[in-house]
């Protein structure tokens, strides 16, 4: 049977990274057989640090694969897309594709967006937090009531 790839956008903040994979993983929405951090060469940092507890992490859900970090270009929108355009399409001709889009910058969101519609991914994942007081926390740590897991693809008429 074929897994899930799960392509996360990576942005600047370590702990939305970590957490919006964890609330699929809590959830049990997208467990990945393939986990693909997707970020630009100013946040490889984050992704890299990401990375390395997300391996911890997924783990204990019986994943031994590490966290494949991808670096695109930031400014060069069209380049993006090409290259998510690209993962999707060959990530989806081998199972399951989901998202995330929670802790990226609005302008790679919105081109990784338009490349999934385009690839038809199975799902687009985003964490809603209705406050950022506990934003930099672990996911467990935050209050249920202040955030809510959604996919995407739900939300468009039939």
């Amino acid at each position: 049977m074929a897994g899930v790839t799960c392509l996360t956008l990576s942005g600047d903040n370590y702990w939305a990274v970590v957490n919006s994979v964890w609330s699929l993983l809590y959830e049990g929405l997208s467990v990945p057989s393939h986990l693909i951090l997707i970020t630009n060469g100013r946040h490889k940092d984050v992704a890299k640090r990401a990375s390395d507890s997300l391996q911890t992490l997924l783990s204990f859900y019986g994943m031994t694969s590490v966290p494949e970090i991808i670096v695109v270009p930031e400014y060069d929108l069209r380049q993006v897309h090409d290259k998510l355009f690209e993962i999707m399409q060959k990530a989806k001709s081998e199972g399951e594709v989901a998202l995330n889009i929670t802790p990226a910058r609005k302008s790679l969101a919105t081109v990784a967006m338009v490349a999934a519609w385009e690839t038809k991914v199975n799902r687009i994942h985003y964490v809603y937090l209705r406050s950022l007081k506990d934003a930099d926390c672990p996911y467990p740590l935050i209050a249920r009531d202040l955030h809510e897991l959604l996919d995407l693809k739900e939300l468009r008429p039939k």
